[in-house]
């Protein structure tokens, strides 16, 4: 995931990059939301509300 994040041009300032698990393996179709910082509860990070909440889509299907 870091690597997407990093060809896209990076976090904007107000985005909140603790909410994703920059570790983690992206797949084609995967679909990435950051949340901006004002949007999330005080230290509410990835993995406390569950991936799809974190932003974090699974592929879609292929026909």
């Amino acid at each position: 995931m870091f690597q997407v994040v990093e060809e896209a041009g990076g976090f904007l300032e107000e985005a909140a990059p603790d909410y994703l698990n920059m570790a983690d393996a992206v797949s084609d179709g995967m679909k990435l939301v950051v949340p901006y910082a004002d949007e999330l509860e005080a230290g509410q990070a990835y993995g406390e509300t569950g991936q799809a909440a974190a932003g974090v889509s699974p592929p879609v299907p292929r026909k």
